[in-house]
């Protein structure tokens, strides 16, 4: 999914924009109460307009879901879950909609920078920063995660986490149609922050596409590979379930490791590059942190959002006992050093006196 609330915008002299069968124009107004303003983004998860509320005069998001979804919405829980979802560093979902056959979910608009943006402005942020963010940001996983039916946002990046004036984030874009389909072209993917589950998703819709593309004899089933094991499994919906809380906390600590260091992380599938290897100040927990929410093995990530929270709110204590146990190995090493010494000396003199 491929999506952001700060993405290039569409002039508001643009016409028409196709959207499968239908076609959505500026300016239109959807229920008697949206009017269209802008496209701010498309995706696997479906296209984002922003538009005006007529009678509560603000600024909303609509969402067109995409269009094997149509018919499914109002048919299950998913829908009740995702219109009672109320968290601080979350959009409010507002209202689901059905217009001339296309289903919309019109949500809370966050207006602001994105971190994407900010980094492009400043390279980088200090550690105080970017702890309170990664806290934020937990907060709001555990959050999504914790639902009747958990919702995965699928796509965790600086460009998805919005900037409020008063210094706190807010998490946008969250991929709800996940929640309706086991279609795992809902899934997102995004260089750099997606965690190897999702890029192996990825490269199997890549290959499918491809091969449909070229009409080749590829037998596609062969494409859906169960991940990590090169087994062939044709069922999307297990492919799907490999996904999950874990993926996303990857792609936090990916999005963390660009907030401290300033550079993208490399994709998943190849080596990435140490923060060590960056002359910044970044404490050791926060390091380690970041470290396990990366590791390539979804086993010996964080388990849960919580899990990664307990260790970010405790974060000054870690670092108080690493010092600590690191000057206690100094004192160590410098009583060594001077028994030592002195052994040493001691040896040289009944040299020099016989």
């Amino acid at each position: 999914m491929r999506l952001s609330f700060q993405m290039n915008c569409l002039p508001l002299s643009c016409i028409n924009m196709p959207v499968g069968d239908f076609m959505v124009r500026i300016g239109e107004t959807i229920d008697n109460t949206y009017v269209i303003e802008e496209n701010i983004g498309s995706g696997a998860g479906g296209i984002v307009y922003k538009a005006y509320h007529l009678r509560l005069k603000k600024n909303v998001v609509i969402k067109q879901i995409r269009q094997e979804l149509r018919g499914k919405v109002n048919e299950r829980g998913e829908v009740d879950i995702l219109k009672n979802l109320k968290h601080m560093y979350i959009p409010q979902v507002y209202d689901f909609i059905e217009h001339e056959g296309d289903v919309y979910t019109v949500m809370e608009y966050i207006s602001g920078l994105s971190l994407s943006d900010e980094l492009k402005k400043r390279k980088r942020f200090p550690q105080k920063r970017v702890i309170k963010w990664a806290i934020q940001l937990c907060e709001a996983l555990s959050y999504l995660h914790s639902r009747a039916i958990p919702i995965i946002h699928s796509d965790i990046k600086p460009a998805n986490i919005m900037l409020s004036a008063d210094d706190n984030i807010c998490l946008i874009d969250f991929n709800i149609s996940l929640l309706f389909t086991d279609d795992i072209s809902a899934v997102g993917f995004t260089e750099g922050y997606s965690p190897p589950e999702q890029t192996s998703v990825f490269n199997i819709i890549d290959r499918m596409s491809m091969s449909k593309e070229l009409k080749s004899n590829i037998d596609t089933e062969t494409c859906f590979m169960e991940l990590n094991s090169g087994k062939v499994n044709n069922n999307p919906k297990k492919i799907k379930s490999l996904i999950d809380a874990r993926s996303d906390i990857y792609s936090l600590g990916a999005s963390l490791y660009h907030l401290i260091s300033g550079e993208r992380p490399e994709n998943s599938s190849s080596d990435i590059t140490e923060l060590d290897s960056y002359k910044i100040k970044i404490g050791h927990s926060l390091k380690q942190i970041i470290n396990k929410a990366m590791n390539k093995n979804i086993e010996y990530r964080y388990a849960t959002a919580d899990e990664m929270l307990f260790d970010l709110n405790n974060i000054n204590k870690y670092d108080y006992l690493y010092e600590k146990k690191l000057k206690r190995k100094r004192r160590i090493f410098i009583f060594t050093f001077i028994i030592i010494a002195i052994v040493f000396a001691a040896k040289i003199c009944n040299i020099l006196i016989q």
